[in-house]
């Protein structure tokens, strides 16, 4: 889902009502948060079937690194889709990335294998950030199912800790804190 910007919502309620009436702050901000609530729900029932295929088996998730999903650069794979921004501790796809991704799901239909690799950084227990990473990936594969991707092309699969043991304990950023959407022939 898109943010939407106030001024879009403000138009949008406006035009929703008569021109010849006058429109209460009231009015407008009722509106407003019913269409914010409408996409909400809309994006909440797609991570919710999503995820329910997700369990039933419609998307394979390998707890570890799915080793198959490691680029190959004589494949001539397209640049897979880094979805960076995820909050320390958090599961919750930016919503700045939401387009991102549904834009790059639309060139998908085409491919067999559709890696989804959830990342932490290295801050907590590494069973912990396993888990994390888990969820990240997830996250954004409900994403994409809900923009029309078939859950069994998808594999999901957990790089715990983004860059291991080749990054300080103390080095940690937005960019370890990422999952990974990779196109596979």
């Amino acid at each position: 889902m898109a943010r939407i910007s106030a001024n879009k919502d403000l138009g949008a309620a406006r035009s929703s009502l008569p021109s010849d009436q006058p429109i209460s702050r009231r009015e407008i901000m009722s509106k407003t948060t019913h269409r914010l609530k409408s996409a909400a729900t809309a994006t909440l029932a797609a991570g919710m079937i999503a995820g329910g295929l997700i369990a039933a088996g419609g998307a394979r998730a390998a707890e570890t690194f799915d080793a198959t999903c490691d680029i190959d650069p004589d494949q001539h794979q397209p640049s897979p889709l880094i979805v960076t921004g995820f909050a320390t501790g958090s599961t919750d796809v930016p919503e700045d990335r939401e387009v991102d991704i549904l834009g790059y799901a639309k060139n998908l239909g085409g491919y067999s294998k559709i890696c989804v690799v959830g990342q932490a950084d290295k801050r907590g227990p590494a069973a912990l950030n396993d888990k994390l990473a888990m969820d990240r990936a997830r996250a954004v594969a409900a994403r994409l199912i809900g923009a029309g991707i078939e859950p069994q092309t998808l594999t999901l699969s957990s790089r715990a800790e983004a860059f291991g043991d080749m990054a300080p304990d103390w080095l940690w950023f937005d960019g370890s804190r990422r999952v990974e959407i990779i196109a596979m022939y």
